[in-house]
């Protein structure tokens, strides 16, 4: 059953740029609009598939398992988004009075639903087992278990974990699921849970790809690093904002040296924004293979499903 609201977790991310990555490898990037069904990235600039223009990627409440994780990286912000982001990290950490009231009592409300919502279940089940009301039981019990599962659905809506709200608004560690890309733990401060999702604060999110370039003089693209092959061997250019490292580079041929070894540059090497940078490879390299990482500052939203927060942080 689909939620009778917005997400809190990712309600805190609508308007700003986010990057979406999904378990499969897929990477969208938009500036996110959130409603009670799902989630649109609105593309900056619409991306044309063969005779096709795409303006944005849309996913769906229950396709919400194929998240690996939404990313707002702080160097894609700008100004006035970094100064409203910034306020709602001091209010994460030193929540006011209202605020924390406003919690307490919603908090409080959630634990009287659950407690209601049980207490129906158990009269329910009950009824089903006295023989004087079966027959009604029988006639009406579709009608009461919709009436149920629309309850437990309203009471899901708001989630109270007295484990995790010692938690918020401060430095934990998340643990993601051990066949996730890239690592399966990052450090940040607990600013938000729902059912669905976490939410954390400056957290040091790494991403690790590898591109392959192929045949004399081709080129390929990995996001906005372009790279080509050349006549003296591989030239980069980093249209990023931010810096990129290039961590390993193999070769495969059939030459000396083109055996699957690496090339003989110094790795890691750091790509700066903006900047271009060559190397030599064998000239009858069949093809190459890249790994690029990055490390940037940012905020993340990670579903539950496999998901925990661990450990508390300094």
């Amino acid at each position: 059953m689909a939620p009778c609201s917005r997400d809190r977790c990712l309600k805190d991310f609508e308007s700003y740029p986010v990057t979406l990555h999904l378990k499969s490898g897929e990477v969208h990037h938009g500036c996110l609009d959130v409603e009670r069904t799902g989630l649109e990235f609105v593309y900056e600039k619409p991306a044309s598939d063969e005779d096709i223009t795409k303006a944005s990627y849309l996913i769906y409440q229950p396709e919400y398992n194929t998240v690996h994780a939404l990313v707002r990286y702080h160097d894609a912000l700008d100004e006035k988004q970094m100064r409203t982001r910034e306020r709602a990290e001091r209010k994460a950490y030193h929540p006011g009075l209202i605020r924390r009231s406003c919690r307490a009592l919603r908090n409080f409300f959630a634990s009287v639903k659950d407690a209601i919502v049980e207490a129906l279940g158990l009269v329910v089940g009950r009824m089903k087992g006295i023989q004087a009301v079966a027959p009604i039981m029988k006639s009406g019990g579709a009608y009461l278990d919709r009436v149920g599962k629309q309850a437990i659905g309203t009471a899901a809506d708001v989630t109270y974990d007295p484990l995790l709200e010692k938690q918020i608004g401060m430095r934990v560690v998340l643990q993601l699921p051990d066949d996730s890309p890239g690592p399966n733990e990052y450090v940040g401060t607990l600013r938000e849970y729902t059912k669905d999702f976490f939410e954390l604060l400056g957290v040091d999110y790494e991403r690790v790809w590898e591109v392959a370039v192929m045949g004399e003089e081709s080129g390929a693209s990995a996001g906005a690093i372009a790279m080509e092959r050349t006549p003296n061997g591989v030239r980069l250019e980093n249209r990023n904002p931010f810096d990129v490292e290039l961590e390993a580079v193999t070769i495969q041929g059939e030459g000396e040296g083109a055996d699957g070894s690496a090339v003989p540059v110094e790795m890691p090497m750091q790509v700066a924004a903006g900047a271009t940078v060559q190397f030599a490879i064998p000239s009858d390299a069949k093809s190459i293979s890249l790994k690029f990482r990055t490390r940037r500052k940012a905020d993340l939203i990670v579903p539950r499903t496999g998901s925990f927060i661990r450990h508390k942080s300094e």
